[in-house]
């Protein structure tokens, strides 16, 4: 299982299937998650997606930016989805942070789309990690406040 197909969600850990996360992978990870109480659900990633988060970032705990060639997979059903504009297709790997979206400077569309939804964007510069393959999420190590606390990694 690798990490970019992995969105943690309030009800559920969706778990893509890619050219980097196989079906035992992501199998033995939703047993480990229903050990922890969480539950895990097995979803498609279309051939031409690197991995799952390549293609969506959540934004709320309703709510996923997605593209649409990742939406039409229907693994987002019981979400609110907005979708990438033609064109912005990378503009997915966002990352939100509290009550903010970090977003790439090269996707205006997508920032007024998140911004008439209410969300507050901060454009950064994304054209180095761009290079890599990668997108704020990549490259991001977040931590919340778990109960009791001590700090809980959150992905």
């Amino acid at each position: 299982v690798e990490g970019g197909d992995v969105l943690v969600t309030q009800d559920a850990v969706l778990i893509g299937l890619s050219g980097r996360t196989s079906g035992a992978g992501a199998e033995a990870l939703k047993i480990l998650l229903e050990r922890l109480g969480r539950r895990g659900e097995i979803v498609s990633t279309p051939p031409d997606v690197l991995h799952f988060k390549t293609d969506c970032s959540l934004l709320d705990e309703e709510t996923i930016l997605s593209t649409p060639r990742l939406a039409s997979s229907r693994a987002f059903a019981r979400y609110r989805v907005i979708l990438t504009p033609r064109g912005e297709e990378a503009a997915a790997n966002a990352l939100r942070v509290n009550d903010r979206v970090f977003l790439g400077d090269r996707f205006p569309r997508t920032a007024d789309r998140l911004g008439a939804a209410g969300y507050e964007v901060v454009l950064l510069p994304g054209d180095q990690i761009a290079l890599l393959d990668g997108g704020f999420s990549c490259l991001s190590l977040r931590w919340s406040s778990a109960p009791g606390g001590g700090p809980a990694p959150r992905a």
